[in-house]
């Protein structure tokens, strides 16, 4: 008569298949971010989020854009807020690290401009680097002051309705 054995345990699946490496550029393309169910968890980094609602996407914060080029700033930003904010917060991006601006010439002047000035969308976020797909912003000590850009006009240039800045219009 057979005798029966216990077959071993089978492997974990997960242990020998790990889960593939998420392509933030290929999944947007294919748009299987908007699928996904939002946490009804409340909102991580409100700072940033105040900091970006008090901007307009139809007036440009500070000196130093393109025409036209703010709106995909703002819009980058909010994206970046809403994807990789919990992770940039624990990997300790401040704020003047992401949206920081010169408090005289704004995002003119690069090296004290916050990495995500330049509207581009995050494909990853580490400790001391931030990647937009091919590029790469190296988290870098500023040779002088910063704002946050949502500060630049009441903290820098404040005009008597809070409008107006000196040397530099709109």
């Amino acid at each position: 008569m057979p005798t029966c054995r216990s077959s071993p345990p089978a492997p974990d699946c997960a242990a020998l298949h790990p889960p593939p490496f998420l392509n933030l550029n290929k999944a947007r393309r294919q748009r299987e971010w908007q699928f996904a169910p939002r946490s009804s968890a409340p909102p991580d980094c409100p700072e940033w989020r105040a900091g970006l609602a008090r901007l307009s996407p139809h007036r440009d914060p500070c000196p130093g854009f393109r025409l036209g080029q703010w709106h995909s700033v703002l819009q980058a930003a909010l994206r970046f807020v809403d994807e990789h904010g919990q992770a940039a917060l624990q990997l300790g991006w401040s704020t003047l690290d992401l949206w920081g601006v010169h408090p005289v010439v704004g995002a003119v002047r690069g090296d004290c401009t916050g990495a995500l000035i330049c509207g581009r969308g995050i494909t990853e976020v580490l400790y001391d680097r931030l990647r937009f797909g091919h590029l790469t912003f190296t988290r870098h000590p500023c040779p002088g002051e910063r704002v946050p850009v949502w500060d630049f006009d009441r903290l820098c240039h404040p005009g008597k309705d809070g409008l107006l800045r000196e040397g530099y219009r709109s």
